[in-house]
Parts: C-alpha cells; sequence; structure tokens
C-alpha cells in the first residue's frame, strides 16, 4: 500500500488517497516523475467514514477503486467542498454510486502516513522506486 496527497487545483485543496493495487502505485509513482503526462486526474469510491490519512474529511476513497482518468462524465464531479457539505446525499442523485471524478485533481506527492506522527511528505525523486 502507499499513499498519496492530491490536490483539486480549481479549489487548491488537498486530500489523501491510499492506494492498495500495485499496478495503480506504480502508475502514481510514473505520474508523480512525469514519465505519464496523459490520464492523470483521480478517480474513486466515497466511503462515508473518515480515515485519519485524510484529515480534516469525513470520509475517505475506497483503496481498492483508485484509477486516473483524462476525461469524465459529469455526473461524478464535484469539489472536495461539496463532498463534505452533502457528504449524506452522495450514492443518490449526488455522485450515483458514491463515484467521484474530481476534474482537474493531480497527485502532489508520495507521503508516508504514521497513525502517530500524521504525514510526512517525501520527495518526488522518491516516487521512482
Amino acid at each position: 500500500m502507499a499513499f498519496f496527497r492530491c490536490i483539486q487545483e480549481v479549489i487548491n485543496r488537498c486530500f489523501v488517497v491510499e492506494i492498495t493495487d500495485e499496478a495503480t502505485i506504480k502508475k502514481a509513482r510514473a505520474i508523480l516523475s512525469r514519465r505519464i503526462t496523459e490520464s492523470t486526474s483521480i478517480r474513486g469510491v466515497i466511503v462515508k467514514t473518515p480515515k485519519s490519512y485524510n484529515r480534516p474529511w469525513s470520509w475517505h476513497l475506497d483503496p481498492a477503486s483508485i484509477e486516473f482518468f483524462g476525461r469524465a462524465m459529469e455526473v461524478c464531479e464535484a469539489s472536495i467542498v461539496q463532498v463534505e457539505k452533502h457528504l449524506d446525499e452522495v450514492g443518490g442523485a449526488f455522485l450515483p454510486h458514491n463515484n467521484w471524478c474530481p476534474w482537474r485533481s493531480s497527485l502532489v506527492e508520495e507521503v508516508v502516513f504514521d497513525s502517530g506522527a500524521g504525514m510526512v511528505g517525501l520527495p518526488i525523486e522518491y516516487a521512482d522506486s
């Protein structure tokens, strides 16, 4: 597993995802090292429970659902703030099936998560390994 800090550029707010799939982890590291420059926005399934690595948000993305995309349908797009504000509506008409694909989202860095210490950022060069 690996953790990555992401940003939704339109509103300049961050969130953190945990990725468990090895191929997706490798792709995330390739995006950070700029070996991949297409289809780099983050998509995943919202789980309506908080995780300490994704503070201050009351939700997280299912680690097994994380994917990268270039274009997505408008029905899964919302800002981080909208997700938090309307979390009780996620899965209905707002973000059906809990699918979230924030446009203009991107990876910022790989981070190490320690439940006692919190997040520690790693240099992008580390993501090449």
